[in-house]
């Protein structure tokens, strides 16, 4: 990779990502031209494959080379627009471009679409209309809440709970705020992860890409990470590499809650089985914890093991929900009784319908996408109710210091 810069301090700033020397040279020359821009120029085998590397930072202008042939172009660049969009622009220099392509750059968020052959007047000529616009200010910050899905043994189907709450949530008529809430899914299992399996989802990107971010994570880095599910549903997918629970530590942790949380409504995490490095950390910040288990022996030892766990970390109790999964037929019987008594928390039950679920399975799809009229579905509305229950609880009770929450017995959902 090839790197120069202008040194001496500037007041606007412009790079470039490039892979054809000759191109690299018409930028150089197009600097030569911009006095109070500080240029860098950064060139690179394969521009594609690098700009989520290379493009860790803020700059007015961002230049990059793109051949369209290549089918992970246009996605890429819609990441890196999103990214580039909060304080600056993008400019996409083609090869083997067509009018489509050039249309579908437009729409994921350039601000300018070039042939590969473009002169140094004609970049020229770009730049300085870009510059020439009022600087773009990062975009307002949200206060995001946060939701985290643990789960109590094998099988109990917390990856599924995560996945039909953050479409839930998605979906909702009534928000906090007049805009449709923004929702981002993560997979934070760095080890069995399969949420993007789940979803038929099959981006490039994954936690990996935020773990190598390193300190330089901000909102707008997070945003070209994500994988869009919907308008305003993002995930951010699990490696496919086994990393060590140890690569999500504390000072992660704090810096993608941080910048998801100035981004998003409603950040829900599908947390790993085993509590590592990051369970601390995660859990103290979440708004809401979905404890999930299947109504049988097993998963109720377990599902003790971790409530004792979080009052160890002095989670409060009223942060916590047993959601009991799998319930068909049980939801008033002698069983879900005894497991209520035993764990003493709010629960929901979930009931399972084979038929539904194996068709979203298959599918990939939501639940609710499959067939609105299912218990199962209804009962994750009911579970979303119940969340923002919670949190809206814990809200009010920051503010509102001395307000004594409801019993248990007041807050056992029924499904």
């Amino acid at each position: 990779m090839k790197l120069f810069s202008k040194d001496q301090p500037k007041s606007r700033t412009l790079l470039a990502i490039t892979s054809n020397p000759m191109l690299s040279e018409t930028v150089d020359e197009v600097s030569k031209k911009l006095p109070n821009v500080s240029t860098t120029v950064k060139q690179t085998e394969n521009t594609i494959v690098e700009i989520g590397r290379l493009v860790n930072g803020s700059a007015d202008v961002v230049i990059v080379e793109a051949d369209m042939a290549d089918p992970n172009s246009l996605e890429a660049l819609r990441r890196l627009a999103t990214y580039v969009s909060a304080y600056g622009s993008l400019i996409v220099i083609t090869r083997n471009g067509s009018s489509t392509s050039t249309r579908q750059l437009f729409r994921a968020g350039a601000a300018d679409v070039l042939e590969m052959v473009v002169s140094a007047d004609e970049l020229l000529s770009s730049v300085n209309s870009l510059l020439s616009a009022p600087r773009r200010s990062i975009r307002p910050t949200k206060s995001g809440r946060v939701i985290s899905v643990q789960n109590c043994g094998g099988g109990a189907g917390a990856t599924t709970i995560a996945a039909n709450l953050a479409h839930n949530f998605a979906h909702r008529k009534k928000t906090i705020t007049d805009a449709a809430p923004q929702i981002l899914l993560v997979d934070m299992d760095p080890q069995f992860g399969n949420i993007a399996t789940v979803l038929n989802q099959s981006g490039k990107t994954s936690l990996l890409d935020l773990i190598q971010g390193g300190e330089r994570f901000d909102a707008s880095f997070l945003n070209s990470v994500t994988q869009s599910i919907e308008p305003n549903l993002e995930l951010v997918a699990a490696p496919k590499e086994i990393l060590p629970l140890s690569a999500l530590n504390k000072a992660f942790c704090d810096r993608f809650l941080d910048a998801a949380c100035q981004t998003y409504d409603y950040i829900i995490l599908d947390l790993p089985q085993n509590w590592g490095a990051q369970t601390q950390p995660l859990l103290s910040r979440s708004d809401a914890i979905l404890s999930v288990m299947r109504p049988c022996l097993e998963h109720t030892e377990r599902a003790q093991a971790v409530l004792q766990g979080l009052d160890d970390i002095s989670v409060e109790r009223d942060r916590v929900l047993t959601v009991i999964n799998q319930t068909q037929g049980l939801a008033h019987s002698d069983r879900i009784k005894r497991i209520t008594e035993v764990l003493k928390r709010p629960h929901c039950n979930i009931p399972y319908d084979e038929k539904v679920h194996k068709l979203a399975r298959e599918q990939g799809r939501f639940l609710a996408d499959v067939s609105r009229s299912k218990s199962q579905v209804k009962a994750i509305t009911k579970l979303s109710d119940k969340t923002l229950e919670i949190i809206n609880t814990a809200v009010f009770d920051k503010n509102n210091e001395g307000t004594s929450s409801a019993s248990v017995e007041d807050n056992q959902v029924g499904i």
